[in-house]
């Protein structure tokens, strides 16, 4: 018990979060760490929250952002909290650029690698890449043609993806 209330406070002091009472830690422990496995609890602290996945805590900023509503053709997609970037051999082909448009996670989408995979929906994507439910809003999911053709940097569809000496691109979160 004591141990584990020193390691929170070194760990939020490395964080330069004020050290909690006693009660906070307690809370801590029986509401996060203590949570069922398949739950994602939380614990507000300060100006951030304390959050559990996959067996790790993690110190972020309450997520307020709802991107779900944003459609934005690539023609239009300048100043937007979405970075772009260009690498070789890596994304969607750079010929498909013009024809994208940038949305994000709305609910029942799916996405299928290529003719021989299965058809998953991206829920099943993200735990399978392991990514928090928290960030899973805010990754770019990329379209052609009304069809899920990207996720982030994490996956292109195979008819989509640029060859090895070709020049491709992918969309990330800011």
């Amino acid at each position: 018990h004591y141990l584990f209330h020193q390691q929170i406070q070194s760990w939020l002091a490395q964080k330069n979060l004020l050290i909690p009472s006693e009660t906070w830690l307690t809370e801590l422990k029986r509401a996060v760490i203590n949570a069922q496995a398949d739950r994602v609890p939380t614990l507000k602290i300060d100006r951030f929250v304390i959050r559990r996945y996959d067996n790790k805590l993690y110190i972020t900023a309450p997520v307020y952002a709802d991107f779900s509503h944003l459609s934005i053709p690539f023609e239009q997609y300048q100043n937007h909290p979405i970075r772009m970037r260009q690498v070789k051999g890596y994304g969607i082909a750079s010929k498909y650029l013009k024809k994208t448009v940038i949305q994000f996670r709305r609910g029942g989408e799916t996405f299928k690698k290529n003719n021989t995979s299965p058809r998953k929906s991206l829920k099943n994507c993200f735990q399978s890449w392991r990514i928090p439910p928290w960030l899973r809003s805010q990754i770019p999911l990329i379209y052609i043609d009304e069809s899920l053709v990207s996720i982030g940097q994490y996956a292109t569809s195979d008819a989509f993806s640029c060859q090895p000496n070709e020049e491709g691109f992918y969309f990330e979160k800011s």
